[in-house]
């Protein structure tokens, strides 16, 4: 098995989804969802899964406002 990171994962992941028109992912939010999951992965940690909801809700609201998502 690969030493590949979790943050790598979804990132190499996300970016094949992406190249799927179906999805329809915009690419320029996957670096972003990388450094959350990167930065607040450690669930053991206090508020790390309230700050990855947080964020990973942020950056929704930023899609849909910007009209991203369908």
């Amino acid at each position: 098995m690969s030493t590949e990171t979790i943050s790598k994962f979804i990132e190499r992941s996300l970016y094949e989804l992406a190249a799927q028109p179906e999805y329809r992912i915009p690419t320029s939010i996957i670096p972003e969802i990388a450094h959350l999951v990167e930065h607040h992965a450690n669930f053991d940690s206090n508020g790390s899964k309230t700050a990855l909801t947080e964020g990973l809700t942020r950056i929704i609201e930023n899609l849909r406002k910007q009209g991203a998502l369908g």
